[in-house]
């Protein structure tokens, strides 16, 4: 029995010194490496998740970015329409007041053309009253007086049409 023992006791000697010898090339060097393999991997989360921040705030800054180009673009949109819409009324004002000026001095060169004709109608009417009455009387009649009188009557039955 006292081999049993000694063959227990070896077993466990042997045991323990397959256990030291495991832990020290073993377990220790599978377990440093264990350990580099979660530095890195935590190393990698905490970049990617620094990453995913970075990324989040840029999408953000692009965002507003955006946002503020599309204010802005509204705001360039209605100052064209406002100097836009502020230039048609300027050009429609200085339509109608050109249209105004025209329709003034046609009206006046209108004016003055009938004046002309009227004078131009009187002084022919004139002469040929006086033809007409030369004949009618057959003398001429040279008098300043004479022709005044009829100056004054046509002039009256100008007026009067």
């Amino acid at each position: 029995m006292l081999t049993l023992n000694l063959n227990i006791l070896w077993t466990f000697i042997d045991l323990a010194l397959i256990y030291f010898v495991l832990k020290r090339f073993l377990f220790k060097p599978v377990n440093e490496i264990i350990k580099k393999r979660e530095d890195i991997i935590n190393t990698s989360l905490d970049n990617a998740k620094k990453a995913e921040k970075d990324a989040e705030s840029l999408k953000k800054s692009y965002e507003e970015t955006i946002s503020n180009v599309k204010a802005e673009a509204d705001e360039i949109i209605e100052k064209a329409q406002k100097t836009a819409k502020k230039e048609y009324n300027s050009i429609i004002d200085t339509a109608k007041n050109d249209a105004e000026i025209i329709i003034k001095n046609a009206e006046k060169s209108m004016n003055d053309e009938k004046q002309k004709a009227l004078r131009e109608l009187q002084l022919n009417t004139t002469d040929f009253v006086i033809m007409a009455a030369e004949k009618i009387a057959e003398k001429s009649i040279d008098d300043d007086n004479n022709r005044r009188m009829i100056d004054a009557f046509i002039s009256e039955a100008g007026e009067a049409h």
